[in-house]
């Protein structure tokens, strides 16, 4: 379509009513009032020029603004994510004959970057409004069940215990796959998670892997595949140079310990052989919470 005279203000007013809007029944009246709340940013700092026009330099000066002007940290890869996922759409609906994006920002930490809990809402509605089930049920286990990719392109429904809730991670015999470091580990599985895969269950009795192919099979021949795939997806979603599935489980991992959760239990959950590994390269102590529950993911 025609976007010579299509400003941000008139795009992001169709986007959040077309797609954004909870009318709609993809997103929550709080999605929605954050996504707006992004582009009134985006358009104090850079005013509301057409579309066609955004370029690197608009990109600079809206991470400038939300730095310097709001003096956000962490908390503005969550507005430049937003604004990404408002792009990716731009890109689709009302295409400029280039791809447009922004790049977030890197964590300010010392610890492996991980997600805040607004973003990893973002992602997953973008993954969910995808109409993909292979990759909603890998974003599922990835983040819920802290999963690292080969564990899940290879577990079969046999390991998924529905009753005892809980994911038996050990060596599958019919495909002679095994677990890192030879680790074999039990996973709970928390109510959110619990209820998608009873979902799951019910539309794949007869399959014997979690990621199926229609004829048979494992979906992916090997878990390389499956990470690549979700490098595509997270380019669509306008997020930066970053491994999606294991910054979904290095969240995961990061989110209970701050919920309360014993650094112990979640050092085992996560099949880490010394719990010097959650310690050093997942956890950012000083912003430890006392809440608890697998249920805060």
């Amino acid at each position: 379509s025609d976007v010579s005279d299509k400003t941000i203000s008139k795009l992001s007013r169709e986007w959040l009513d077309d797609e954004v809007h909870p009318d709609n029944g993809k997103n929550s009246l709080k999605t929605w009032k954050d996504y707006r709340r992004t582009i009134h940013y985006y358009i104090e700092a850079c005013g509301d020029h057409p579309i066609e026009q955004y370029s690197y330099e608009h990109e600079k000066q809206f991470k400038r603004w939300l730095r310097d002007d709001k003096g956000l940290g962490n908390a503005q890869r969550t507005y430049q994510v937003q604004f990404g996922i408002f792009l990716n759409w731009v890109n689709l609906r009302h295409p400029v004959g280039r791809k447009l994006h922004i790049t977030r920002n890197r964590a300010i930490s010392h610890v492996i970057e991980t997600l805040t809990r607004d973003e990893i809402e973002d992602y997953k509605e973008f993954i969910f409004g995808l109409g993909d089930p292979i990759a909603e049920r890998v974003w599922m286990l990835a983040y819920y069940a802290m999963m690292r990719s080969d564990e899940i392109n290879a577990i079969t429904w046999s390991n998924i215990n529905l009753k005892r809730a809980e994911i038996s991670i050990s060596p599958i015999k019919l495909t002679g796959w095994k677990p890192k470091q030879l680790l074999p580990r039990k996973i709970p599985i928390g109510k959110k998670l619990l209820a998608f895969l009873k979902r799951e269950f019910e539309k794949s009795r007869k399959d014997t892997f979690y990621l199926q192919k229609d004829g048979g099979g494992q979906y992916y021949s090997d878990a390389n595949n499956l990470s690549q795939r979700f490098m595509r997806l997270k380019d669509q979603a306008g997020i930066g140079d970053v491994d999606m599935l294991q910054i979904l489980r290095r969240s995961g991992i990061t989110i209970l310990v701050e919920s309360g959760e014993a650094l112990q239990d979640v050092h085992r959950w996560a099949g880490h052989k010394r719990i010097e590994t959650t310690m050093k390269y997942y956890l950012n102590m000083d912003v430890m919470k006392n809440r608890k529950g697998m249920d805060k993911l």
